[in-house]
């Protein structure tokens, strides 16, 4: 949360899936889901398809120290701990990925 606000990206945090859903209903637009992930748990994969769906602009970037869940397969994934330039990284390569203009500047966690 602080390396990526101190970067200079409004930054909105969500404590749970519910929690993040509700959140990108009230935002007009927002660049980045950045969600934590467990192997075993499901409830993140219906909170990527949704934010996805209904957010068709908005990068994705899972993150964990668990391992990687299955079903990511090849979605952009960054492993924790990781150092604070990994991470400006991979949100960078994300925000690019999804915006032909190139990196925006706002992150919904």
């Amino acid at each position: 949360l602080r390396i990526l606000s101190a970067s200079g990206m409004d930054v909105h945090l969500a404590s749970s899936a519910a929690e993040a859903l509700a959140l990108a209903e009230q935002l007009p637009a927002f660049d980045l889901l950045l969600t934590d992930v467990s192997p075993s748990a499901q409830g993140e994969q219906p909170l990527a398809q949704r934010i996805e769906t209904e957010h068709q602009r908005t990068g994705i970037l899972f993150t964990s120290g668990d391992g990687v869940p299955d079903w990511l397969c090849g979605r952009p994934f960054i492993s924790k701990p990781f150092a604070p330039t990994e991470l400006l990284c991979s949100v960078k390569q994300v925000l690019s990925a999804n915006s032909p203009a190139g990196p925006r500047r706002s992150a919904h966690l």
